[in-house]
């Protein structure tokens, strides 16, 4: 019994390919990274370009996010210079897709958006430099049909 085990148990290692992640950086002058790239070897041995990594001199971190077949595909960050982040959200093969959060250089909230495939759509959310909401846009069919004031 033990022996059918390890058999078993050997063939199911085996037969699953693992996929190795690779990296491809450019750097600046002082040696520090300006853009990570991440490959895949997919099983037709093909490299698969599946995220991207940006930094500003210094290794501050500038934007990172997933791709599939070549364009923004889930959760993309940006960051200002100083490190905090500027904004989030989330691409659908290239286009804006969800909700995206944006913060003040401060790390103070800016606005919340909404996109429907690229395009504006919900419920848009400013804020002040004193953290009160200024006003309200309501969004559908990338046309703004109510706004609230503050």
């Amino acid at each position: 019994m033990r022996l059918l085990f390890f058999i078993f148990l050997g063939f199911i290692l085996f037969s699953c390919k693992s996929k190795q992640m690779e990296e491809v950086i450019s750097k600046y002058p002082d040696g520090s990274p300006k853009v990570v790239k991440y490959f895949i070897t997919n099983d037709l041995k093909q490299k698969v370009y599946v995220k991207e990594t940006d930094y500003y001199p210094g290794n501050i971190k500038k934007v990172e996010g997933p791709l599939k077949d070549g364009f923004k595909h889930g959760k993309w960050c940006y960051w200002f210079r100083n490190g905090k982040k500027w904004s989030e959200g989330e691409f659908l093969y290239g286009l804006s897709n969800g909700r995206f959060f944006i913060w003040k250089e401060d790390g103070s909230r800016n606005l919340i958006a909404n996109y429907k495939f690229g395009k504006p759509d919900g419920l848009w959310i400013f804020w002040d430099k004193n953290g009160k909401i200024t006003r309200k846009v309501c969004i559908k069919n990338n046309k703004k049909f109510k706004e609230v004031l503050f």
